[in-house]
């Protein structure tokens, strides 16, 4: 055949390694250590469960959240600016929609006009999953 040569050597694989280590070893670890304590914001404003990973669209936003983070943060992936992109592109919107009066916790929008507290939370509380 034209152009084949026996030696060439095979294809590399196309999904590059990464040498460095994920700061979070799981979602759950990501949304304990970083999440959490980063965002504290009025509860009668804002949604949140405890077990949030119940919730598969909630797990699934925050597992891309957290991959885009350990992305993100390396500093030859995308350039001096890349975590303040994360905070615009990925951490405002994907909080938005997972804490709104519209999204995956809609149904505890009630229970938050009963609460009586208005102070900031210093986190959001949050359970872990039994198999974990």
């Amino acid at each position: 055949m034209e152009g084949f040569d026996e030696n060439e050597p095979e294809a590399a694989d196309a999904t590059p390694s990464l040498a460095i280590e994920p700061v979070y070893e799981n979602v759950y670890e990501f949304v304990d250590g970083f999440v959490r304590p980063m965002f504290r914001r009025n509860p009668k404003q804002y949604l949140w469960a405890e077990n949030w990973f119940d919730y598969p669209e909630v797990l699934d936003r925050f597992e891309a959240m957290w991959r885009a983070w350990e992305w993100d943060r390396l500093p030859d992936q995308a350039g001096m600016t890349a975590m303040a992109a994360f905070w615009k592109d990925t951490f405002d919107p994907l909080m938005d929609v997972i804490t709104g009066e519209d999204g995956p916790f809609w149904r505890l929008a009630a229970d938050k006009y009963k609460s009586s507290q208005a102070d900031v939370p210093e986190m959001f509380p949050a359970q872990r999953p039994d198999d974990e």
